[in-house]
C-alpha cells in the first residue's frame, strides 16, 4: 500500500488557519510579541515531526462494507454511497511530537507547548490534504467525494480501530480500546469515495 513520507517544512499551513488555531483569529496577523514564540514552536516541531500518510483502496461497487468494516450513518451515505472505490487514509506525525509537547508542559512552558500542539494539529491535517489533492490530480477520470473522518457527524469513532489494523504493518500507531482515540495524538484517519465523473450519486 502507498506510504508517503513528507518533509515537515514542505507542509504549508495557511496563515488564517494558523492564526485561528493559535487563538489569534480576529487579528490581521499574529501579534508581534508572539511571533518569536511561534517561530520557535515551528522549529521545535520541524525537529521531531515525521509526517507520514498511508492510503489503501478498496473496490466496493456501491457498497459501504469492505474488509470487515461497515460505514454506517447519514454522513457516509451522503458522501460515499455509489462509490466504485473507497480510499482509507491514515496520517501521523509520529510519537516524538507528543513527547515534545509533554516535555514543555512539564517544564512550565505552557505557551510554547500550546503553540507546538496547535501547529502540529494543522500539520497532520495539511499533510493528509496534500496527499489527497495529489491523488485527485492523478485520478482525473474519477470524481472524489468530500473527505470524511471517524468522529465527525454520525460516522463512528470506533472505525479508527479497524483503520489502524489495516496499516499496522506499515506504521506505529495504536488506538485506545475504550475511547478509540489514536496514539500518537497527532494522527488522523479518513475516507474518500471515487465514482466515474458525471455519474449520479445513488
Amino acid at each position: 500500500m502507498p506510504k508517503v513520507e513528507i518533509d515537515p517544512k514542505d507542509i504549508k499551513i495557511p496563515n488564517n488557519v494558523l492564526k485561528s488555531k493559535l487563538g489569534f483569529g480576529r487579528a490581521e496577523e499574529i501579534p508581534e510579541e508572539f511571533r518569536k514564540m511561534v517561530k520557535r514552536a515551528y522549529e521545535e516541531l520541524h525537529d521531531v515531526a515525521k509526517p507520514v500518510v498511508l492510503w489503501r483502496d478498496f473496490e466496493v461497487d456501491g457498497s459501504l462494507s469492505f474488509d470487515n468494516m461497515e460505514l454506517t450513518g447519514e454522513l457516509a451515505t451522503k458522501h460515499l454511497s455509489g462509490s466504485k472505490i473507497i480510499t482509507v487514509f491514515l496520517a501521523t506525525l509520529g510519537k516524538k511530537v507528543d513527547k515534545k509537547i509533554e516535555e514543555y508542559f512539564r517544564k512550565g512552558e505552557d505557551l510554547l507547548a500550546f503553540f507546538i500542539d496547535g501547529i502540529a494539529s494543522e500539520m497532520v491535517e495539511y499533510a493528509l490534504r496534500k496527499v489527497d489533492a495529489e491523488l485527485r490530480m492523478k485520478r482525473s477520470n474519477l470524481e472524489g467525494s468530500f473527505r470524511i473522518s471517524p468522529g465527525y457527524g454520525d460516522l463512528p469513532l470506533s472505525l479508527n480501530k479497524k483503520i489502524v489494523e489495516i496499516f499496522k504493518e506499515e506504521v506505529d500507531v495504536d488506538v485506545f480500546e475504550d475511547s478509540y482515540v489514536l496514539v500518537p495524538r497527532k494522527t488522523i484517519t479518513a475516507f474518500v469515495g471515487w465514482r466515474e465523473k458525471n455519474e449520479k450519486q445513488t
